[in-house]
């Protein structure tokens, strides 16, 4: 027998176990304890179906079956309809409303079938006290333990009470080595910029830069060395353009001299050969040949005073630019120097919190009686914050924001306890924005 026949002979069967199929599904999450609406970033499964009376087949509807994101409005977009309201609906409610809305639309004697599921759930997030934190996907069934177990679970579960203090100590160890290593490299820079301060010839280290300390020495030494040099031969380059100048004054000063005795003269020899011309004994051509070499003088006397003014301009932008070489040379060492010494204070004060953890490692290696006494959950629900440290494993739920706290006891001679928290952000904020 065909299966449109059959179909078609056993309609109300049909009708029977889709609604029997549905309840299942609803049965089966029920049990879980969930009342999984849905939210904003669900997608979810659209697939719409009507009976074929004629032929006795199922006909499916293809332009609208797919997959829809829930947008942050809390509606999904779906052809045809347009917009529904999804957010606090179950997915057999938005089926009933797309199955009206259809009807409605496009004129159907009877309503189509529309199942709606939900294909993806939105993720929830792991951080902080696991081996791997961030985003996960959700599944139905999800509880407090199988997300943490899922994140990667608790380093000291793992690893026992001797584990996270031994690698504590190697780390710190590490890190103070670099640190140690860092200090030496920003005291010998110190000591170079004290010197470039100062105008010395020779940088004078502290004692304590040893003899592993030779080659960060001998480069800041050789630094100190090449930006010397480097700022002599600017200063000396200026100081050699400036006495260029100079020079090329006094020359000009000196044609001014030449020039003025010259005119002095010429004036005198005119003077005399005005007398002559009265006498008759020259002609006035010759006065005038005098006064024009007079007049000539007179020129080249205001150009030379020109020229004298020009090159003295230059003499004082070349000082200037000696005075800004040294000044913004004094600044910019005057600069570094600061950020130095706030590099070196902060690189000691975090050597000194090194040296504290490694003590802490060191007690805990020695008395390594550490045992994990519980673990607290508190889920971030919405409006609503719910904490679990009495050995429960509730629920998760799409978009939880779950907070992991870690306790544990130890020995009376070492500290009484310690806690971690982890926060677990599900609408992708930072940790701070839970403060």
């Amino acid at each position: 027998m065909e299966t449109g026949e059959f179909m078609h002979r056993n309609v109300p069967l049909y009708v029977s176990l889709t609604a029997a199929m549905a309840l299942t599904v609803a049965a089966a999450r029920a049990e879980d304890g969930l009342n999984l609406t849905i939210s904003p970033q669900d997608k979810l499964s659209v697939r719409v179906y009507d009976w074929q009376q004629a032929d006795g087949t199922l006909r499916e509807w293809p332009a609208f079956n797919g997959e829809f994101v829930v947008g942050s409005n809390g509606r999904v977009e779906l052809p045809l309809i347009g917009l529904v309201d999804a957010a606090s609906r179950s997915a057999p409610e938005i089926a009933s409303d797309v199955a009206n809305r259809l009807q409605a639309q496009v004129g159907l004697i009877a309503k189509p079938s529309v199942i709606v599921d939900v294909a993806e759930y939105r993720p929830y997030y792991v951080m902080g006290d696991v081996d791997h934190p961030g985003e996960f996907a959700f599944k139905p069934g999800l509880t407090a333990l199988k997300a943490y177990s899922i994140a990667g679970g608790s380093r000291l579960m793992q690893g026992a009470a001797v584990w996270q203090p031994a690698h504590d100590l190697l780390s710190a160890a590490g890190d103070a080595r670099t640190l140690s290593q860092r200090i030496d490299e920003l005291k010998a820079k110190r000591a170079r910029l004290g010197a470039e301060l100062a105008g010395e010839s020779a940088v004078s280290f502290p004692p304590e830069l040893g003899a592993n300390s030779k080659s960060l020495v001998e480069r800041e030494r050789q630094l100190f060395e090449e930006r010397r040099n480097a700022l002599r031969q600017g200063l000396n380059s200026l100081a050699s353009q400036k006495a260029l100048n100079e020079e090329e004054v006094k020359a000009l000063q000196g044609r001014i001299d030449v020039n003025a005795d010259q005119s002095q003269r010429i004036e005198a020899q005119v003077e005399r050969t005005k007398g002559l011309v009265q006498n008759g004994l020259i002609t006035a051509a010759q006065i005038l040949t005098l006064q024009q070499a007079h007049t000539e003088l007179q020129s080249q006397q205001l150009d030379i005073n020109g020229r004298i003014f020009i090159v003295r301009e230059q003499i004082s932008k070349i000082e200037k630019d000696m005075f800004d070489l040294q000044s913004s040379r004094q600044q910019e060492v005057l600069a570094d120097m600061q950020a130095t010494e706030a590099s070196l204070h902060e690189a000691v004060n975090r050597i000194q919190t090194l040296s504290d953890i490694m003590g802490q490692a060191q007690a805990a290696i020695a008395n390594p009686l550490h045992t994990a006494s519980a673990i607290r959950f508190t889920i971030r629900r919405r409006q609503s914050i719910l904490t679990f440290d009495d050995g429960r494993d509730p629920p998760i739920e799409p978009g939880d924001i779950v907070t992991v706290e870690r306790t544990v006891s130890q020995t009376a001679d070492g500290p009484q306890s310690a806690a971690e928290t982890a926060i677990v952000r599900a609408d992708g904020k930072s940790p701070a924005d839970v403060q």
